[in-house]
């Protein structure tokens, strides 16, 4: 995996962490509407988060200069 691959990578990770964020406080209101809405986005956070640390794409499952695994396609 190239720098450029390991950068978009932590961006995603890095708005995951932030929607987290924010759903924890906008949970906190006291309106329902929002507090389910920002429940569902901070699961699909987490969910997200745990999907991205315990599915690490290796070497072997990347082709030669694929820069993203997640767009489905391969180079080549």
């Amino acid at each position: 995996m190239d720098d450029a691959a390991r950068l978009r990578r932590t961006v995603r990770r890095c708005t995951a962490l932030v929607l987290f964020g924010l759903a924890l406080v906008t949970g906190s209101l006291d309106n329902r509407t929002t507090a389910a809405v920002a429940v569902a986005v901070g699961f699909g956070a987490v969910l997200y988060l745990v999907a991205s640390f315990v599915f690490v794409p290796t070497a072997e499952t990347l082709a030669v200069g694929d820069d993203d695994a997640d767009d489905g396609t391969r180079a080549g």
